[in-house]
This record gives C-alpha cells, structure tokens and sequence, in this order.
C-alpha cells in the first residue's frame, strides 16, 4: 500500500516516477498522519500539463479532492468491486472512522476467488465447450475454429475466459475437436496465467457430450459454459441462488421478450375463430448456454455419445427430489455468438 500513498507536497515529476514504479493509474494523496486528502490519477497529470504546469510544480492544486472512499467493516470486496466498474475508478480508498487510510481496493485485488470462497462446495475449475465444428459462421470456420474467430483486439474465447477470470478463476478445462491442435496451441501459447486442461473428443459429442469423460473428475458442484456464450455474469449471486435451493442444476438464462410479426388466430377445438391478436408478444426465458453442476448429473452419462446439454438437463430432471433452478440476467449482457449477425452486433455494442 505505501507505494500508492503520497503528499501533496511533491512534485509532477515526482508523482510520475511514482505511478511509473507502482504499476498503478492512481495514487491516494494523504497528510503525514495518513489521512486521506484525495486521488492523484495519471489523467490528472496529463491534463495538468496540457495546462502549462512545470515538472517542478506541487501536485497540491491538482489532485482531487472529497474522492470516493469506503469505510472499514462497511463493505464487502463483492460491493467494492461492483462501485469499481461502475463508477468507473482506478482505486478506492480504504479508511477508519478517523478518516485514516487502513486498505486500497484495487483492479487487480477486485478479481475474488470464488472458488476459495466457496471451497467446500465448488471446484476451482469452469468447463469451456468448444468442439463444435462452427458450421454456421463458414467459410471463416473453414480455416479457424470458432473459438479463435477475432472480435475487437480479442479472440472469442478470451472473452468467454474474461467473463470467469475477473471472478478469480484461473483454471479451465476445455473440450475439443474440430481443428484441436489450432485451439490448443493458441491457448497454450497465450499470455496468460490460466491454466488449461484438455478434454479431447474422438469424434464430435454437441454442446453436452464430451463430459462423460470428466465423470470422475468432478467431487464438488463444477459450472459449464459454451465457448460462444459472452455474459456479463454475476457469479457470486448464482452461486447464492444454486446452493441456497440446494439445486442439481442452475441455468443461467435470459429473459426475451419475441414479437411474432403476424396475427394470431385463436381457435377452438372445432377450428372455429374466437379472437385474433396482432403481433403478440411472447415472453420466455433463453437457454444462456451457462450451468453451474452437481457432479450427479455425469452419473447419469454411460457412454461417450453426441449429447446435447439440455438432454442432460432433462434427464437429470427426472431424478426424483432434485431440482433445476434458473438464474435469469438481462438480455442486454448475454450475446450469443452463433452467427455472423451476432458478431456485429457485438461490435457495435462493445
């Protein structure tokens, strides 16, 4: 924390060499008693250059003062990471009742474990579905497999990895088939700390299929994602949902509301007209293509064979006194990437 803490005495070049040294955007201003006066942020020296100050002048007149802060034993890092990307701030202040700072919440400590959080309960490593052969977004699919078609500076399934990463899952593993070795030496050789385990298909098994062969892998709830399923997803809450109703499975879907674009007859038994209803809508949930498991669920899977998901889902249904729980988010952080459409969309939208 002391690398990120300076008075307001020091210079513009001093501040730099600092947030230079730190690795961070911002540092956190305070007196000599440690009591927080404001943020220094590497936008706020730009603009202060911009405005003819000298490397030599105090950062005193252009700090900002009255910065957001969150006080000791008021929060938790769940809360604190939300206020992060929403407020859209590079740090936030930690202080106790004297106004004194105790702690800093960071980007990079933002990311929580939730694998520890939940240790007795869930496995620290998420399931990405990626065989798939992609036969819809030929003839790009021709040469790459969909999981490495590129979207705004990023392969798709580095975004479908985002979406776990920033929850502090590092561990993955993933099923492949279609153009394997492609797949699997892009994910090997990416920069990441991430750690990838392979699930190879002798032949293509669909959205389900491949999971026979981590039957005996899983000992605690484990969650499953398709590789072209982007969402912004609260995991934490899912995870509340999932073992609070003590769920076999709980489906991440989406709430849509489809106007079907015609007028719809309502008949009776005797195909007579009662009433027309013009472009009704219909509202439905949306399979999200993102599960959180009871290892039971591979119990019910004998043989390696093409299975979809939801097959499972409905097989497992069936087990007397085991529940399915939805989790529903909001259509406007779901995208599902099985088109060309959709990718432009996506685009667009980023």
């Amino acid at each position: 924390m002391k690398k990120l803490l300076i008075y307001k005495n020091k210079t513009l070049a001093y501040s730099m060499r600092k947030l230079s040294v730190s690795g961070e955007k911002c540092l956190i201003v305070v007196d000599k008693n440690r009591k927080l006066l404001g943020t220094l942020s590497d936008g706020d020296l730009r603009k202060s250059l911009l405005k003819n100050y000298k490397l030599n002048d105090s950062i005193e007149k252009i700090y900002k003062k009255n910065p957001f802060k969150l006080e000791k034993n008021k929060f938790d890092i769940f809360e604190a990471r939300k206020i992060l990307v929403e407020k859209r701030l590079e740090v936030i202040p930690v202080v106790d009742k004297t106004n004194k700072i105790i702690d800093i919440v960071l980007h990079k400590s933002s990311a929580i474990n939730l694998s520890s959080f939940y240790k007795n309960k869930i496995e620290g490593s998420v399931v990405i579905m990626a065989g798939g052969r992609g036969k819809r977004l030929r003839p790009f699919t021709n040469k790459l497999p969909k999981p490495l078609i590129p979207i705004n500076g990023k392969t798709l399934i580095e975004h479908v990895l985002d979406n776990f990463i920033k929850w502090g899952f590092d561990s993955f593993k993933v099923t492949i088939n279609y153009k394997s070795n492609i797949l699997k030496k892009f994910l090997q050789e990416l920069n990441s700390q991430c750690n990838f385990t392979f699930v190879k298909e002798s032949k293509p098994l669909g959205t389900g299929g491949s999971l026979f062969y981590l039957k005996k892998k899983f000992k605690k709830h484990f969650i499953v994602s398709n590789c072209d399923t982007v969402a912004e997803i609260d995991l934490n809450k899912i995870l509340k949902k999932h073992f609070a109703e003590k769920n076999l499975i709980t489906m991440v879907c989406v709430k849509k509301n489809i106007t079907i674009p015609y007028g719809v007859c309502k008949t009776s038994q005797k195909m007579k007209l009662k009433s027309i209803e013009e472009k009704p809508v219909i509202k439905s949930f949306i399979n999200a293509g993102i599960y959180i498991c009871h290892p039971k669920v591979l119990d019910l899977m004998r043989k390696a064979e093409p299975r979809d998901m939801v097959d499972i889902i409905i097989e497992a249904n069936l087990i007397k006194k085991n529940s399915i729980g939805i989790y529903e988010i909001n259509e406007e952080l779901w995208q599902d990437m099985g088109k060309w459409s959709d990718f432009e969309r996506f685009e667009a939208n980023y």
